[in-house]
């Protein structure tokens, strides 16, 4: 099989066409995106970085809540799983999951938090039972916990 030298072809659109267009070409797989950084006096590059950083944290948090979920509930893999690769979903399937984005999210959220108050139970249980094995020494001594002193004590 012979290996061909990519052909480039650049691509100029509005704005509101761009997600579209890029979303077709990486569904396509034909093509290589590369980001160029042509800039004339028609034609310029929106500084796109704020929305990056917001994607990468919401990317961020949805695997955080993955990653707790498999803690507490490990998926069923076979042995032969890994060499599978990713599954193909369709186009209807897509675009019903970025409408549901905001709810993922949210339950990602929701998982996050519970996370962090499981943690701080645990960090408060282990405080307690510091505390109880301070005082285990002293639980065997016949005076009695709720003992306030004598009527002639000393100070």
């Amino acid at each position: 099989m012979a290996m061909l030298k990519m052909q480039r072809i650049y691509i100029y659109a509005l704005l509101k066409y761009c997600k579209d267009i890029l979303e077709t070409l990486q569904r396509r797989g034909v093509v290589e995106i590369e980001n160029m950084d042509l800039e004339d006096s028609v034609f310029y590059k929106d500084d796109t970085s704020a929305f990056q950083a917001q994607y990468q944290r919401m990317a961020s948090n949805a695997s955080e809540a993955s990653g707790i979920l498999s803690r507490y509930v490990p998926r069923k893999k076979g042995l032969l799983s890994s060499f599978k690769g990713r599954e193909q979903i369709s186009r209807s399937r897509y675009d019903e999951l970025v409408d549901e984005t905001q709810d993922i999210l949210r339950v990602a959220y929701d998982i996050i938090a519970c996370q962090k108050k499981i943690d701080a139970n645990i960090a408060e249980k282990v405080k307690y039972q510091s505390q109880l094995e301070v005082i285990k020494p002293w639980l065997s001594l016949d005076v009695p916990m709720n003992f306030s002193g004598t009527a002639k004590m000393t100070r």
